[in-house]
């Protein structure tokens, strides 16, 4: 099944640590193939394949470390 990109907004900016941490917990869940921190756009790029895991897992995911992901452009 091919990849995806999805980009997460996150409201506030992300500090270096909680990057480190986001990209850790995602880096562990299986269907994750990417995970790019934009520090100065405050977002989370993530490559995934879908019909492993879900958006709403990645969000969630994000979620648990801190941040909040905006629900603007969700689907």
């Amino acid at each position: 099944m091919a990849n995806l990109n999805m980009n997460f907004d996150v409201v506030d900016p992300i500090s270096p640590e909680k990057g480190e941490r986001i990209r850790h917990a995602l880096e562990q869940m299986e269907g994750i193939n990417q995970v790019q921190i934009d520090f100065h756009e405050n977002k989370v790029n993530v490559g995934y394949t879908p019909g492993m895991i879900t958006v709403q897992s990645i969000k969630e995911a994000i979620e648990s470390q801190g941040v909040d992901v905006s629900d603007r452009g969700d689907s």
